[in-house]
């Protein structure tokens, strides 16, 4: 599409916002993985509801780490 009004600089700037907030996404998911691997890996976390909540997270976690991964590849 041929932009009328927004500028390369002005483009540039929203792909680096875009970027940005990826990247803290990315940042704030591997926060969470490393958090969830620590608890599961702790001897006096039990078994029950809350480690199977546990797992689940992860699991969904890295997945989105994955999916922002691949969003961030493909921004550049």
């Amino acid at each position: 599409m041929e932009y009328k009004i927004l500028t390369e600089i002005e483009k540039a700037d929203i792909v680096s916002s875009f970027l940005r907030s990826q990247e803290v996404d990315h940042y704030c998911h591997s926060l969470n993985a490393e958090r969830y691997k620590s608890m599961l890996s702790d001897p006096d976390f039990h078994d029950g509801e809350f480690k199977e909540r546990i797992k689940a997270l992860l699991a969904e976690t890295e997945s989105r780490l994955a999916e922002v991964n691949n969003i961030i590849k493909h921004t550049e």
